[in-house]
Parts: structure tokens; sequence; C-alpha cells
């Protein structure tokens, strides 16, 4: 068996993709820059991304999204369409990565591994915060290797879409309504693995008897077996009672409340609703 040059050893990690390959295809090196790397790599005794730091070849970010990548970890790359507020997509902001992590882990133990699949976002106010938490739960669950749907059941008016840089103006709505087919409404998040998107679709003067009808009763099902986790995100509480009709369809609910923010009886009322149709409730997410 023939030895393996010091370029081989060092670009192929066990089980692992190349990082030397990564970086080329990403445009981040080129021959000549990963040679001189390698060449720092075995004279120093560093690891890949020190020594591309130490030659002013690889910034900071980029050693992060290099690790990521190696590690199956899939982020979106600089200039996607996806908003900095989707950070699970990113290499920065680590500290709030981590707190997306850990929330992902309670749910896994407390519902995913009670053979569960779908759960509901509601709250009764901020639809914007409760969007990006959206966001970036199912970034993080798809990162799992676990096939994800986002769907966008707030049919009121939503930002998920300048989030994900989505501009299909069909969706929920329109299926509901008769008027497409689940497979030509789902679109795959761009540059993201394991991750689909269902938009909420052409906007409807009756979003409540959109959702209180039987194919309603159906999809939510059918997506389950279709996904591995499905997360719902909907319109705000005290404005209209969407949520109750998806939370009676919707197996979990996981509410969102800010501190000094939220109006605690509002909050109250929706629990109560919520009890009273019988919905199994996760716990609630607190934001300082």
């Amino acid at each position: 068996m023939m030895p393996l040059s010091s370029r081989e050893r060092l670009l192929e990690p066990a089980g692992m993709p190349r990082v030397g390959e990564l970086l080329l295809a990403a445009g981040k090196l080129t021959e000549l820059q990963l040679g001189q790397i390698l060449k720092h790599q075995h004279e120093h005794g560093t690891r890949f991304g020190e020594a591309a730091q130490q030659l002013g070849l690889l910034s900071e970010a980029d050693v992060h999204a290099m690790v990521a990548r190696q590690f199956s970890s899939f982020l979106a790359e600089p200039g996607s369409a996806l908003s900095e507020r989707l950070y699970m997509a990113y290499a920065e902001r680590l500290l709030e990565k981590e707190k997306i992590k850990a929330l992902r882990s309670q749910l896994q133990l407390a519902w995913l591994a009670q053979g569960q699949r779908s759960l509901l976002l509601g709250g009764v106010d901020d639809e914007a915060t409760r969007a990006t938490l959206a966001g970036n739960l199912a970034i993080a669950f798809s990162q799992l290797g676990l096939a994800t749907l986002l769907v966008d059941a707030n049919l009121r008016g939503s930002t998920l879409p300048a989030l994900l840089g989505s501009r299909r103006r069909v969706g929920l709505s329109d299926l509901l309504a008769g008027r497409g087919e689940l497979e030509r409404l789902v679109e795959p998040v761009a540059g993201l693995e394991d991750l689909d998107y269902l938009p909420a679709g052409t906007p409807a003067p009756n979003p409540q008897e959109l959702l209180s009808r039987k194919r309603m009763q159906q999809l939510v099902p059918e997506l389950a077996q279709r996904y591995e986790v499905v997360i719902y995100h909907t319109p705000d509480q005290h404005e209209w009672y969407d949520t109750q009709i998806l939370a009676s369809l919707v197996p979990g609910v996981l509410l969102l409340a800010r501190r000094d923010g939220t109006p605690l009886p509002a909050l109250a009322d929706m629990v109560a609703r919520l009890r009273l149709i019988r919905a199994e409730l996760l716990g609630c997410v607190y934001l300082d």
C-alpha cells in the first residue's frame, strides 16, 4: 500500500468531508493558498484553521464555518438570502445558538422521544420575535439531520418570508382552498439541508374558516408522516383565535413570552383557553 502524502493525511479526517475541498469549493482558498497553509501547518505543528489565520488567509468566522461544515452542521454562505436574525444558519452568535440548542434538546427529550413530531409555536404578542424563534428552532433540528418542515400558519401577515428570503406567494392558504398541491407549494430553504418551508400563501379574508376545514385536519398528520419534525408558526393570540384552532389539531404547543413586555393576563387567558380544548402545553420560552 502506498503511504499517504502529507496533503492527503491533513485533508482526510475519518468520516468527515475534506477541509481543503470544502474551502476550495466555497471559493475561500486557491490551490496555491491551500498549499501554503499545509506547509505552515506541517512546519509549526498547528491545526489547519490556526495555520490559515496565522497566514492571514482565513478569518475567524471562516474557520468557525469550516469546522461547522466539517462536522455536518450546515451553515448558509455569506450573501445568503437568509436573514442574520436566523443566527443558527451562520457561524457567529455562539451564546444565542447554545440557548436554541438547549431548547432543542429539551423538546427532543420531552416531546420527540415520545414519538411526537409536530409542535406549534404560539403567543399573545410579538409575532416577529416568535417567527425568529420558529426559524432558528427549525434550522437547529435540521442540523441534526432530521427532515424538518417549517409551516407558516400565520395567514394574517407573517414575517417569516422576509427572514427566509422567500418570494413564493402561494402556500398553505391556497392548499386549504383547494388551489394547489402540497408537493408544489413546499420549498426547500436555500443553502440548508433537511429543511423545507411551507409559506402562508395568498392573503385570504377568512383565515379561521380555512384553518377549520377538513383539509387542515388531514394535513397535520400527513405532514407528520412526511417529516421527522414539523414546526407551526401562528399569529398573535390576543388579536386572533387561529392558534386555538390549530392547537386542537397539532399535538404540542410551545408558548413565547417577553419579560416586562407580554401582558400576563392575556397570556393566562390563552393558557386557559388551550387547556379548555385539552391542548398539550409543552412549556413557555421566557425571553429577557
